[in-house]
C-alpha cells in the first residue's frame, strides 16, 4: 500500500484531523495507515472522532473513531 510505504509501517498509527460537520474542528484520530488506505479506496467514507457527528450512515468503528458514508 502506497500509505504505507510513505510513512513506514502499514499499522503504525497515522494521526489526523477529523472530518466532522464542525469545520473548524481540530480533533487528531489515529487509524493505522492499512485502515485509513482501506477507509480512503471508498469514495464518499469519512473519518470522523467518536464523540462528533457528521451527516451520513455509520458503516464502522474503530478504537476512537467512526467511518460514515455520504447518504
Amino acid at each position: 500500500m502506497e500509505l504505507g510505504r510513505r510513512f513506514g509501517d502499514e499499522e503504525q498509527p497515522l494521526e489526523l484531523l477529523c472530518e466532522c460537520d464542525d469545520s473548524s474542528c481540530t480533533c487528531r484520530v489515529e487509524i493505522s495507515a492499512a485502515a485509513f488506505a482501506r477507509l480512503r479506496d471508498i469514495d464518499g467514507l469519512h473519518l470522523v472522532a467518536a464523540e462528533h457527528t457528521r451527516a451520513g450512515r455509520v458503516v464502522g468503528r474503530g478504537e476512537g473513531y467512526l467511518v460514515v458514508a455520504d447518504d
